[in-house]
């Protein structure tokens, strides 16, 4: 089960940066600030996310 929460945390992490690089691209065509920013932000909150759920499986398999 904590694999398949990766893969998908990891499938979700790389769709939210692909989305954040079409938005920039969009801001140097100059549209999508906006999207640019939520994106940004979407992203930083998922890795945190990601992290924690990294750190929380290696100290199982540490223990």
């Amino acid at each position: 089960m904590e694999k398949m929460q990766f893969i998908f945390m990891l499938l979700s992490l790389g769709v939210i940066s692909t989305c954040f690089g079409i938005s920039v691209w969009f801001y140097l065509e100059g549209l999508g600030m906006f999207y640019m920013l939520v994106f940004l932000a979407a992203l930083v909150w998922y890795f945190v996310l990601f992290r924690r759920f990294w750190k929380q499986i290696h100290s199982k398999n540490n223990k």
